[in-house]
């Protein structure tokens, strides 16, 4: 008898996560509030099983603190520590890829999670007297001074910018056609649509004109005055965020509304941070630090990098919002 409640509950969780997390008739435009009551009252229960407990910041502070108790003993053993855990794949684009250097990765893991212990979860607290600005600045300085090197666009230069952000235009960057995962890829200038952004101060992006292109397509970041601008959206959307797991937190749950919200919110901000590229270096990996923190927070699973930067470059907002949704549903199903 228990073994066939077992398989019925477990049918009835599979059913609940394809249902929700991968409905039938997609809709870019579609937004939560579309969903019928009928609908949650059936599933929210269901649902929230599969996320253990309600949100909790302390619980991310705990295990970031165990985390940093094992960096010593680990870095004695790079290969072997990364060969026998998963501790590495919310840090690397593709999990599935051949660890070429072990040391490197796994300083990396360490440098980010310090740096998340030590400056985000603070702000996420109230803690720090830091404005938003101050905050990603002095970050993506502590990454750097700690070995995490990062891309960086242009010519070579080992004595990268810190301390501030972008001071120059970033002229004709190439990047695969593949790695947007777009079909019918545009030839003309195209400008990506950011909700409170206005298409003057837009990136834009085209395929390659050249022969020797065309698998390529030609990005063009803002110009560095206009990240200010990117920034206090950045802002008001992390600001959002915080505000909601407050009030979460205080309550002891959250709702299927509530975490859609947080997602939404998440979504729309580092699709700014990519668009923006606030900083010279550093850029996907801190921003990617900020998006698996609070996924941690309200109990669904850090993510790899994937194609994320790539595809938020050329997607509209709504778009891209319904691509990370999925996007986290398809990591967090398996």
């Amino acid at each position: 008898m228990k073994k066939i409640i077992i398989s019925i509950l477990s049918l009835l969780i599979s059913f609940t996560f394809h249902s929700y997390w991968f409905p039938s008739n997609s809709n870019p435009q579609r937004n939560i509030s579309s969903i019928t009551n009928n609908t949650f009252d059936c599933y929210e229960n269901i649902f929230l099983l599969l996320t253990n407990s309600s949100p909790s910041i302390t619980k991310e502070i705990d295990r970031l603190k165990n985390r940093i108790s094992k960096h010593q003993l680990e870095r004695l053993d790079a290969s072997s520590v990364l060969n026998n855990t998963d501790i590495f794949k919310a840090f690397v684009r593709d999990p599935n890829e051949l660890i070429t250097d072990p040391e490197y990765l796994l300083n990396y893991i360490h440098v980010i999670e310090s740096s998340t212990l030590n400056h985000f979860i603070p702000w996420l607290l109230e803690k720090s007297n830091l404005d938003f600005a101050d905050l990603i600045i002095n970050q993506q300085e502590y990454l750097i001074k700690n070995g995490v090197m990062g891309f960086y666009f242009g010519e070579k230069n080992d004595q990268i910018l810190t301390g501030s952000f972008r001071p120059s235009n970033l002229d004709r960057v190439m990047y695969s056609i593949e790695r947007s995962e777009l079909s019918d890829f545009p030839t003309k200038q195209t400008y990506v649509q950011i909700d409170n952004i206005p298409k003057e101060i837009s990136p834009w992006f085209r395929k390659g004109i050249m022969k020797t292109e065309e698998h390529l397509f030609r990005y063009q970041y803002p110009d560095p005055s206009f990240i200010e601008a990117y920034i206090e959206q950045m802002e008001l959307l992390m600001k959002s965020i915080r505000d909601d797991l407050q009030t979460i937190i205080s309550k002891g749950s959250i709702t299927l509304q509530e975490k859609e919200q947080i997602l939404t919110n998440l979504a729309k901000y580092y699709q700014l941070g990519m668009c923006a590229h606030v900083f010279e270096r550093i850029n996907n990996s801190l921003f990617m630090s900020h998006v698996n923190t609070i996924l941690h927070v309200i109990n669904l699973k850090s993510i790899s990098h994937g194609n994320l930067d790539f595809v938020a470059l050329t997607r509209d907002t709504d778009n891209f919002v319904e691509y990370f949704l999925n996007y986290i549903k398809i990591k967090n199903h398996n």
